[in-house]
């Protein structure tokens, strides 16, 4: 497989590079040849490395939205690649936590990530090749419980990309839907776990432990990296599911085989609610 960089590819915008996921992205673009505006909330948020360049970047905050692309076309003049990524989880009962919780998670990383799409479009239309890529999840697919905005979100996030490459035009950048299923990150101890009433916490910390055993047995983020350099390689539209083999091969398979009232009691089983 060619490097990104003989494919074309010069420079490419990583949301949330400062952890998780969003580190490996980084780490694997700036390894194909490429620079890299890689964003973090905190000015400590990023190690220095050739070829990056660190940004902050607030997705609940338009200002800093607006800002940060500002500056990206006035000192480069665009990207090639944009990567929605950053994002959190918020754990709780959906109707034990405060509506604010729900809305703020729902700005951040949805409305958040369409104004920055909605602000690079335009420029990366006029760039070959481009791509827009939206982390979504394997949660559109398999919600999971006591992760309501985390669910909502993501789910809006591939419905957005979904819809764009029925929309683009053969000349727009190319849109990957990359939904990625467990890692080994530290999303969940970054999300804890929230105060519920009483009726709820037992059922929210088996939850919560089963997350934790997941995550423990999970692939490396490297994994990922490397699926999303596959998928940027290929120059076209596409829906990338990754993850460990259960997770991001048979249980897609057989979700489309069994009825739904079937997949939801697995479900239950699967998070230790039944």
């Amino acid at each position: 497989m060619a490097h990104l960089k003989h494919l074309g590819y010069r420079s490419a915008l990583v949301t949330g590079a400062g952890s998780g996921l969003g580190r490996a992205f980084t780490a694997a673009l700036l390894d194909e040849g490429l620079s890299v505006w890689g964003t973090s909330r905190r000015e400590d948020g990023l190690e220095a490395r050739p070829g990056l360049i660190p940004a902050l970047l607030d997705l609940g905050d338009p200002t800093s939205i607006d800002r940060l692309w500002d500056r990206i076309m006035e000192d480069t003049g665009g990207v090639d690649i944009l990567i929605a990524n950053a994002g959190y989880g918020v754990f709780g009962s959906f109707a034990d936590l405060g509506i604010e919780e729900w809305v703020r998670q729902v700005d951040a990383m949805l409305t958040g990530n369409i104004r920055l799409v909605h602000r690079a479009m335009p420029i990366m239309g006029d760039r070959s090749p481009s791509a827009i890529v939206l982390i979504s999840s394997l949660a559109t697919e398999f919600p999971i419980p006591f992760l309501s905005g985390y669910n909502a979100v993501k789910a809006g996030l591939s419905g957005l990309a979904r819809g764009l490459m029925i929309e683009s035009t053969e000349g727009g950048p190319t849109i990957v839907d990359f939904r990625p299923g467990d890692y080994r990150t530290s999303f969940n101890r970054s999300m804890g776990f929230s105060a519920t009433k009483s009726s709820d916490s037992d059922r929210g910390q088996r939850v919560g432990r089963r997350l934790d055993a997941l995550m423990a047995a999970s692939p490396d983020p490297n994994r990922a990296a490397r699926d999303l350099v596959r998928a940027l390689s290929r120059k076209r539209h596409q829906v990338v599911r990754s993850g460990s083999f259960f997770q991001a091969r048979l249980a897609p398979t057989l979700s489309r085989l069994l009825p739904e009232s079937w997949l939801r009691a697995a479900a239950r089983s699967y998070f230790r609610l039944s």
